[in-house]
C-alpha cells in the first residue's frame, strides 16, 4: 500500500507496512515503487489517491484506488500505527 499524504497526517496514524510517499514526491521518487504488484493507493479520503492512482497508471504502474481513504479505512475499525515509522 501507498500512502500518499503529507508528513503530519502520515503520524497521525497510518496502515503497518505501508509505504509513504507525499503526493508532491512522486514524480522524483517513481522508481521506489515496487512495479511486482498491483500498489493500493491511499490518502485521507481517496481523492489525491485517485489522482495519484491516474498518474501511477500512465506511468506503466498498475494501480488500484483505495475509495474513502483513511476516513473509510478508520470506519471500518481497521488498524493504524501511530508516530512516524512504518
Amino acid at each position: 500500500m501507498l500512502d500518499v499524504r503529507e508528513d503530519d497526517e502520515w503520524e497521525h496514524g497510518h496502515v503497518d507496512g505501508s509505504m509513504h510517499i507525499p503526493m508532491a514526491q512522486l514524480p522524483a521518487r517513481l522508481a521506489e515503487i515496487p512495479t511486482a504488484h498491483r500498489v493500493a493507493v491511499l490518502c485521507r479520503s481517496g481523492n489525491r489517491s485517485a489522482k495519484v492512482t491516474a498518474w501511477l497508471l500512465a506511468n506503466g504502474v498498475e494501480a488500484l484506488n483505495v475509495q474513502g481513504g483513511t476516513l473509510a479505512w478508520d470506519d471500518r475499525g481497521y488498524p493504524f500505527v501511530v508516530g512516524a515509522q512504518a
